[in-house]
């Protein structure tokens, strides 16, 4: 070998030894963009779970209650698409959302730079702040009683935390003619790290009685912008003796819900004592309507004159009928009663749908078996569909499709169907039918020449009376003489009727 040829082979050697080890170290590279991309999502994975049970804690904890927490925010955070509210927390990292859901309401913001932060989680009446609370107000809400023909005073107070002076202007939403509701003040400024307090002054009649509610209203501007505090405020008006120790304003709810879907309505849950409430539990009476509501989150702590929202949510059945029952909250020594008076809807409940979405001869739900059809039988895009993006079409006098669905059990049953013709001559029909046995055939509706205007329609019938069986056929025939001739068929429906 001469020396010639061994360095052309050394340089061989060298070039492939560059090329592996430049391969390798893309491959490394590769690996540890990735476990940093693994690392970066499971941390900010870890933060909103951290954030979302800290909003939780501090919510059963009562209105006023705040903690701080510390979290971790890794590279990668995309600011807009970094969220809080709708019950979600939601962090966007290199694109992909990392998301933790709450039981409770949350609004507010949390930092995108890299690092760590501390950041305050602060309860409200019916909602919890995520991130500084930089303005704020001393109460989440006011409880107050008054006797009739007479006043009563409340104070609140604006806390400023910024280190920039805050304007502040108030508007109240009160709209109860028997109560008035005066302030002391209507704007003002809250310098830098202090606090600002006015009078709210509630003057009622001979004739009030009962409960009154609304909300004071705080546009707060500091140099990082506005921002509006809403209070809600509840009045009591005593007409004798004294206020039950835990109260719930509204005390009744007469929801209309149609079965097989959901309602929700908030309720003031208010402490009347100058002492804060511990423990509060919820409880529900037995029977349907209690079995339909979902789960209340336990407070563990209500503070003097103060009120909490809470959420009742009722999930009613499908089948189901009208109901009552009752939602208790108690500490164990006093208790307040919600009423409820649940007004059922019934709905159809579908049992077999076709819209036919592709071209597949099984598809919809309900039914027994997919579609039996012979001739001149095809589900088509042409046409003009009732509902896109397909419908059934027969042709000539050999078009012809069939399904079956059991109906055993059922009464009440409807067919529905959409339909129309076109092309028809003298003496050509279509023929839309139904047998409980594939032997006994009843024709529901036979389209002639005349009605064939090629426009969709909606064609019902009543099923009980042909026998409701286990293999209980649908059938659609066509009578014509030619592929010019078209009987269209779409969104087929079978249901029971309440």
């Amino acid at each position: 070998m001469s020396k010639a040829q061994a360095s052309v082979e050394l340089l061989i050697i060298l070039a492939v030894s560059i090329v592996a080890i430049g391969l390798i170290l893309a491959l490394s590279n590769n690996e540890i963009i990735n476990v940093n991309s693994i690392k970066a999502n499971s941390d900010a994975q870890n933060t909103v779970n951290k954030i979302a049970g800290a909003a939780e804690d501090v919510y059963v904890s009562g209105t006023g209650t705040s903690k701080q927490i510390f979290i971790s925010i890794p590279s990668g955070v995309d600011e807009t698409k970094t969220s809080v509210g709708n019950k979600t927390i939601r962090l966007n990292v290199n694109g992909t959302d990392l998301i933790a859901e709450t039981k409770v309401e949350v609004t507010g913001s949390i930092p995108t730079e890299t690092g760590g932060h501390w950041i305050w989680i602060t309860s409200y009446s019916g909602y919890v702040l995520i991130g500084d609370v930089r303005v704020e107000t001393d109460k989440g809400s006011i409880y107050s009683t008054i006797a009739q023909d007479s006043t009563a005073i409340e104070h609140i107070s604006i806390i400023n935390n910024t280190s920039d002076n805050a304007t502040v202007n108030v508007n109240v939403n009160w709209s109860n003619p028997e109560v008035t509701l005066s302030l002391s003040e209507n704007s003002f400024v809250v310098p830098s790290a202090s606090s600002y307090g006015i009078n709210l002054t509630f003057t009622s009649s001979a004739s009030a009685v009962g409960n009154y509610s609304g909300e004071i209203i705080f546009d707060v501007t500091t140099v990082e912008g506005t921002k509006q505090l809403i209070v809600p405020i509840t009045l009591e008006v005593i007409t004798g003796g004294s206020s039950q120790p835990l109260m719930v304003f509204p005390d009744f709810w007469n929801p209309v819900i149609d079965a097989g879907n959901s309602d929700s309505a908030d309720f003031q849950l208010c402490n009347t004592t100058d002492s804060a409430l511990t423990s509060i539990n919820f409880t529900f009476s037995a029977g349907d309507a209690g079995n339909w509501i979902q789960p209340i989150p336990s407070l563990l702590s209500l503070n003097a004159k103060t009120c909490s929202q809470i959420t009742v949510t009722i999930n009613v059945p499908l089948g189901a009928s009208s109901e009552t029952g009752t939602v208790t909250a108690s500490d164990g020594i006093n208790s307040a009663v919600i009423s409820l008076n649940v007004t059922v809807n019934a709905v159809p409940i579908i049992i077999a749908f076709e819209e036919f979405p592709s071209n597949n001869w099984n598809t919809g739900f309900g039914w027994n078996t997919a579609w039996t059809h012979s001739g001149d039988t095809s589900i088509v895009t042409t046409g003009g569909m009732h509902s896109s993006p397909r419908h059934l079409r027969l042709r000539r006098n050999t078009g012809y499709a069939e399904r079956a669905v059991d109906l055993t059990g059922y009464s009440n049953i409807k067919l529905e169907f959409w339909a129309k013709t076109n092309g028809f001559e003298a003496g050509e029909e279509a023929h839309a039918m139904v047998s409980p046995d594939g032997l006994t055939w009843f024709t529901l509706k036979t389209f002639v020449n005349g009605e064939d205007d090629n426009t969709y329609k909606l064609y019902e019938y009543d099923l009980d009376s042909f026998g409701l069986t286990n293999n209980f056929l649908i059938a659609f025939d066509a009578e014509m003489n030619a592929t010019n001739d078209y009987f269209y068929i779409d969104d087929i429906t079978i249901a029971r009727i309440p």
